[in-house]
């Protein structure tokens, strides 16, 4: 049995959703079980101001932006902001 020929951006296209949907889990997690104070006060911990504020804006922004990637609506800024995320917790959480 010979498979379909795919084109160069089908796999893209399927990396793109897929990435989104793991940031849109993420935040939506963070949130079902109630962890943003907690997130906060790991952040407060880290030496970064207004732990509370920055926890909702990274969670809002996972949500948000890891949906606007899936959907394919401007993936290079939302590209931006998740290697912002996936590099600050690289060295504050999982370097350490």
């Amino acid at each position: 049995m010979k498979l379909p020929a795919l084109s160069e951006k089908h796999p893209l296209l399927l990396l793109r959703g897929l990435l989104g949907i793991i940031f849109v889990t993420h935040g939506v997690a963070r949130i079902h079980y109630q962890s943003l104070p907690d997130f906060g006060t790991f952040l407060e911990a880290k030496g970064f101001a207004f732990g509370w504020p920055l926890a909702c804006a990274i969670t809002g922004g996972e949500i948000f932006s890891g949906s606007m990637l899936a959907l394919g609506v401007k993936p290079r800024y939302c590209l931006l902001f998740h290697a912002l995320i996936i590099v600050t917790g690289i060295f504050l959480v999982h370097l350490p």
